[in-house]
């Protein structure tokens, strides 16, 4: 039997959310994987709350029940907290370290949320400012979102056996073009270096206990 993975990505609108939920479809076309992709809440519009379900190889409804995301992806960190509940236990988050408050409210500092997610998900949890590091490297925080993705695959072995990373970049190279495509190659592949380096680091600390 195939195996299955659901990858629950989320953020605000604006930040590519939607993006990423089509490279990573198309990757996975490339790789010989079926996949469903769904959008929920369809708050797209810049800074509205929004979600993409992708399904691996699971021809069950296209949205991901609650309780069974295998890996969440969130672009924006108060996102990760609203929709923890569909992670399910054992599941590995990848979060950008980037809090986007909604206008008119106070929630928690970046700290709070970090420590909620870790207390919930343990080890399985990764943090990272994903803003400034595809600033860096690619020229803008827009990429931030394909440097997640770089960061998810090389920590979860998981997706790594479905989503070859090959196929990731040339995804990249259908979905973009010029400068675009080089930026998003950029980002994706500091993405797997900074990903293979947390999961080592965290495999380490994990051997000395």
């Amino acid at each position: 039997m195939s195996e299955k993975l659901n990858v629950l990505i989320v953020g605000v609108g604006g930040q590519g959310v939607l993006t990423l939920g089509s490279l990573i479809a198309w990757a996975s076309t490339l790789s010989g994987i079926e996949v469903t992709v769904a959008e929920t809440h369809g708050l797209s519009q810049r800074g509205g709350s929004l979600a993409v379900h992708v399904r691996l190889n699971n021809k069950d409804a296209p949205i991901i029940p609650v309780g069974e995301a295998d890996h969440v992806i969130a672009l924006e960190a108060l996102e990760a907290l609203r929709y923890l509940s569909y992670a399910r236990r054992g599941a590995v988050l990848v979060v950008n370290r980037l809090r986007l408050p909604p206008p008119l409210t106070r929630p928690p500092g970046l700290d709070v949320v970090e420590e909620a997610l870790r207390k919930t998900f343990g080890g399985s949890v990764y943090v990272y400012d994903a803003d400034n590091e595809a600033k860096q490297v690619a020229g803008s925080p827009l990429y931030s979102n394909t440097l997640l993705l770089g960061i998810s695959i090389a920590v979860d072995e998981r997706l790594r056996r479905l989503i070859s990373t090959v196929k990731v970049e040339e995804a990249i190279d259908t979905l973009f073009s010029g400068r675009a495509a080089e930026a998003n190659l950029r980002a994706f592949n500091q993405g797997l270096k900074i990903g293979f380096s947390l999961a080592t680091t965290r495999g380490a600390s994990k051997a000395v206990r």
